[in-house]
C-alpha cells in the first residue's frame, strides 16, 4: 500500500473513531436527560401528594383570599379598611402591607386553620408578625380581641368566640382535599382582584 493510500485510511479510521465518539457521547447526553426527566416527574409526583406541601400553597392561597374579601366587605360597608388590632389604615396601593390575621393559631389550633370565623384583616409586620397578632393589645393598640367587638359587634363577637372556645374534631386533610380548596380559594381571589382592580 502506498503512503497516501495508508495516509487516506488512517483519516478514515480517525473519522470513523470521533463518529463514535461523538455518537457515544450523544447517546450518553440522551441518557443523563432521560434520568434527569425520571428524577424531576418523581419529584412532582411527590411534592403532588406531599401534604405539607400542599398545606403551605393552600395556606397561603386562602390568606390572600379572606385579606382581599375583608377588605371589600369594610369597603362595601362603608367603612375604612383597618387592622382590627392597631386601626392602622390600609391603602389600595399598599395591600401588601396586610395580611390575613387568625384570632386562634394555627400552631394551636389546626382545625381552625382554613375556618373564616377565626380571620381578620390585620395589618402584617407590627401586628401579626411582631406582636404576635397583638390580641389584647398594648398602650398604643387597643387589639384583636376589641378589634372584633368594635367590627362585628357584641352579638356577633360572643357568637364567635364561643364557636372558637369549644372543642372542635381534629381531622387531617390529605394533598388532594387540599388541591380543591386551594383551586376555590384561587377562583375567588381572582374575582376579588378584578372587582377591586388589583394586579
Amino acid at each position: 500500500m502506498n503512503r497516501y493510500a495508508e495516509e487516506h485510511l488512517q483519516a478514515e479510521r480517525e473519522r470513523l473513531r470521533q463518529g463514535l465518539d461523538c455518537y457515544v457521547k450523544r447517546v450518553q447526553k440522551q441518557e443523563r436527560r432521560k434520568k434527569e426527566r425520571e428524577a424531576r416527574k418523581k419529584k412532582v409526583e411527590h411534592r403532588d401528594n406531599d401534604v405539607s406541601h400542599q398545606l403551605k400553597l393552600t395556606q397561603d392561597v386562602f390568606n390572600r383570599w379572606i385579606k382581599l374579601e375583608r377588605y371589600k366587605e369594610l369597603l362595601d360597608a362603608g367603612d375604612i379598611p383597618q387592622c382590627i388590632s392597631c386601626s392602622k389604615v390600609a391603602q389600595h396601593h399598599a395591600l401588601g402591607e396586610f395580611c390575613c390575621g387568625h384570632l386562634k393559631t394555627v400552631g394551636a389550633h389546626e382545625e381552625l386553620r382554613f375556618n373564616t370565623l377565626n380571620v381578620e384583616f390585620q395589618c402584617n409586620r407590627y401586628c401579626n408578625e411582631g406582636l404576635s397578632g397583638n390580641l389584647s393589645g398594648n398602650k398604643n393598640t387597643q387589639g384583636y380581641l376589641e378589634g372584633l367587638k368594635s367590627r362585628r359587634g357584641e352579638a356577633e363577637f360572643a357568637r364567635r368566640m364561643k364557636y372558637l372556645e369549644r372543642n372542635h374534631p381534629n381531622f387531617t386533610r390529605d394533598a388532594k382535599q387540599l388541591k380543591v380548596v386551594r383551586r376555590w380559594c384561587a377562583a375567588r381571589t381572582r374575582q376579588l382582584e378584578k372587582e377591586l382592580c388589583i394586579d
